[in-house]
């Protein structure tokens, strides 16, 4: 056990990858989103036994770049998915996008919005801040849904979900902007 924690440690300690495949991590947060489908919901939780919305992004994200850190041998990706499992926010906090993501722009509402602007993993937060969501490309929504009582994934445009047609804010989280060229 002794040896295990200190590889760990020493594995940690490492400096992590200085280029990063932003397209690659957007998937691994993608597929990390889906793994939590029709997950109860849960105000405040973060597991698979009960989650809310900004728990959802958020150990998604943790879920991808944990993973993905460890595969390719990148402690710079496991160390921010610690740091980001370790520093817990709301959807307001994401909608901020002054901290772990950068606001892209806002829309009047997700049914009128053109796809064509957004990148799989990009979220959506109302502009009071009380919900989010995450693209996950083809028009695919992903949420865990107060209303629903479960996480699900809902097509746009969508005339029975009431979170479609409320002004929101376009967010992205910086770890998985695309680099600038």
């Amino acid at each position: 056990m002794l040896l295990l924690t200190a590889l760990c440690v020493i594995f940690l300690s490492l400096p992590g990858r200085s280029h990063r495949d932003a397209a690659l991590l957007r998937g691994d947060f993608v597929a990390g989103l889906r793994r939590y489908e029709g997950v109860k919901y849960f105000w405040g939780g973060e597991s698979p036994k009960g989650i809310d919305c900004s728990g959802l992004m958020r150990r998604g994200l943790i879920d991808g770049l944990f993973l993905r850190g460890v595969r390719n041998g990148d402690p710079g990706l496991v160390r921010y998915a610690i740091w980001l499992w370790w520093h817990d926010c709301t959807a307001a906090d994401l909608g901020m996008g002054d901290g772990a993501t950068a606001r892209c722009f806002a829309i009047r509402n997700i049914n009128g919005l053109d796809h064509s602007r957004l990148l799989p993993g990009d979220l959506a937060v109302t502009v009071g801040g009380g919900h989010v969501m995450a693209y996950l490309g083809g028009n695919l929504w992903i949420e865990a849904d107060p209303w629903a009582g479960r996480v699900i994934i809902e097509r746009a445009p969508s005339a029975r979900n009431s979170w479609f047609s409320t002004p929101m804010n376009i967010v992205r989280w910086r770890i998985l902007e695309p680099a600038a060229s």
